[in-house]
């Protein structure tokens, strides 16, 4: 039985080592028929080849390949001269021509094209070059001369030479920082920083020796990249290194386990007359992320407790502390944290209330910028902890729309998912405009989620502003991406219910592919997407506005192995904990 029957090839990480050898075999066995028996192989049938860019050696090859087997091909090899050119969108061109042919080869410039292309596909799809993204037919030819040559490939070191410079991001940010213009110019760069290892290298062997010296510096660098306060830096620092875990995560830890010890914690006592006290769910979406934006449906689940806020009224000016060690005045323009001022006075605006002086004391289960909700879950705690402190009588539906005023303040133009499961702290199917569907059931609370943090943090106001500047370039292609999320998080209500983990991880994987597709995925968040899979997850996604921040992921079985894979190479991880926030 054919393996690859009706299966699509995007890329060579969705290929096992079996399936690899598998393909060898069978090439193997074409290349030793006469060719009238080849030509018998794929009579009747027809390749179709859609290719937005400039194309030689791989349309030829693909043409040249399929006339080999005896099939026919045929395709755009020239946008000017198609529908393409009078604004026909990616979707309904793949479509039109999946209908004329048994297979397709798609070349396009953006990112996640394929991916795409191949949702919408009725016939299987090959890669064959997606934007910056990889060729994985070229990995495979490329495999499978060395094993010819070489007789193996497991452990071969392989090396890369010529190609395009400018096709490789790295290559030209390279080139821009050294500015070299010729490869003699480029020679002496190399010698120059060689040189310059060299000696730092000397030094540190009459010093204190290479591999300490290493490891300090390193464990500064981690240090530094999780904002750890200077009190506490060099004890994170040297604890870190006795420890042998120079990770982010390990810093976390021990920052956080020094905070607790204190002197003067936070005092979260609901019974203090002179304080308030308010909390709020943080979330993760599960489906339909930007799409909810464009009016399309989304599905979000709450983290329980994510923010708890202490409120107690001031004569001096408003501070704001953060985890119990940062601490900010708040009347400065230039704090780091002016956000929570504006934030205060706007709350303070709508409950009509005159004073705006406050000493917020935040602690915060999530991270601040990493698509989990935070800046919602911070508002609405605020605001149930000004409703404390001051006894007023609302609702938790005024508290939404408050929040949702505030939400304003940071993402320009929210769908106003977060801050509705920051108020109600319940799993929802959310569409703008329309009644809130309560999706809270015994199967949701089982979830086996994890959520891995990336090192790179983003916001929310400036990704949505990317992905709204390209949909305005090409409305009918990214309409069609919405649709499909919208689609995706409507159809999985039922999964959801069926407690169908396996059709939920499917459709999470979809979903990866339609946001990478419309360009808010990177390196590092594909990297995480493929750990977990590789590591036995069902279904692993971006969640929230991309850019950065966060993946989720769908483990039932395999948490800890996942966990201690994220944990290994230096990401943050939080288990889920789906359910109502009280």
């Amino acid at each position: 039985m054919n393996e690859f029957f009706n299966k699509d090839i995007i890329s060579i990480r969705d290929l096992t080592k079996e399936n690899l050898e598998s393909i060898y075999d069978s090439t193997n066995k074409i290349i030793e028929m006469d060719s009238s028996e080849r030509r018998e192989i794929a009579r009747g049938k027809a390749l179709g080849y859609l290719f937005f860019e400039p194309s030689t050696r791989t349309r030829l090859s693909f043409q040249s390949a399929m006339a080999l087997i005896g099939g026919t091909s045929f395709g755009i090899a020239d946008v000017q001269s198609s529908s393409i050119q009078k604004g026909e969108s990616l979707a309904d061109t793949v479509k039109i021509m999946s209908g004329y042919t048994d297979a397709l080869v798609l070349r396009h410039t953006l990112d996640g094209s394929s991916r795409f292309a191949a949702e919408i596909s009725e016939k299987p799809l090959i890669n064959a070059g997606s934007g910056t993204e990889e060729h994985p037919t070229q990995a495979i030819q490329d495999l499978f001369t060395i094993k010819k040559e070489l007789k193996k490939i497991d452990g071969l070191k392989i090396g890369i030479v010529g190609g395009s410079l400018t096709a490789n991001p790295a290559a030209r940010l390279g080139l821009k920082i050294t500015s070299v213009k010729t490869a003699e110019e480029l020679a002496m760069v190399i010698c120059s920083v060689g040189l310059a290892q060299n000696l730092a290298a000397l030094r540190a062997l009459v010093t204190h020796g290479i591999q300490k010296g290493h490891m300090r510096l390193h464990a500064k660098s981690v240090a530094m990249s999780i904002n750890t306060p200077e009190k506490f830096f060099d004890d994170v620092v040297s604890e870190m290194i006795d420890s042998g875990e120079i990770k982010a995560w390990k810093a976390q830890d021990i920052l956080h386990e020094k905070t607790l010890k204190q002197k003067d914690p936070i005092n979260i006592n609901p019974k203090n007359q002179f304080n308030g006290l308010g909390a709020a769910a943080g979330k993760i979406i599960l489906f339909g992320e930007h799409a909810v934006v464009y009016g399309e449906s989304a599905i979000a689940l709450p983290i329980e407790n994510a923010a708890q806020v202490v409120i107690e009224k001031t004569e001096k000016c408003s501070q704001f502390i953060f985890n119990g060690y940062e601490q900010y005045i708040l009347d400065k323009e230039s704090s780091e944290y002016s956000y929570m001022l504006i934030l205060v006075q706007k709350i303070c605006e709508l409950l009509e209330i005159k004073n705006h002086k406050f000493k917020l004391n935040i602690i915060s289960r999530i991270p601040i910028s990493m698509g989990l909700g935070s800046s919602a879950s911070f508002a609405v705690a605020i605001i149930r902890a000004i409703i404390s402190l001051y006894d007023l009588p609302l609702t938790n539906d005024r508290v939404n729309a408050i929040a949702f005023e505030c939400e304003k303040i940071s993402h320009g133009n929210p769908s106003g998912i977060d801050n509705t499961v920051a108020t109600y702290g319940r799993p929802i199917l959310f569409r703008k405009n329309t009644k809130i569907e309560n999706l809270e059931n015994n199967n949701l609370k089982s979830l086996p989620i994890l959520i891995a943090i990336s090192k790179q943090s983003s916001r929310t106001v400036d990704v949505v502003k990317e992905v709204s500047l390209r949909y305005e370039k090409d409305v009918s292609l990214y309409s069609n991406i919405f649709k499909q999320l919208g689609r995706i998080s409507k159809d999985s209500v039922i999964a959801l219910r069926e407690h169908n983990l396996e059709k939920i991880g499917a459709m999470m994987n979809v979903s990866h592919g339609l946001l990478n597709a419309i360009g808010i995925s990177n390196n590092e968040l594909e990297k995480m997407v493929y750990l977990a899979r590789s590591k036995g997850a069902l279904g692993a996604k971006i969640t929230g506005s991309g850019g950065g921040g966060s993946i989720i992921i769908l483990c039932p079985e395999k948490e800890q192995a996942i966990t201690d894979a994220f944990e290994l190479a230096g990401y943050g991880i939080i288990s889920m904990n789906i359910s109502r926030c009280e």
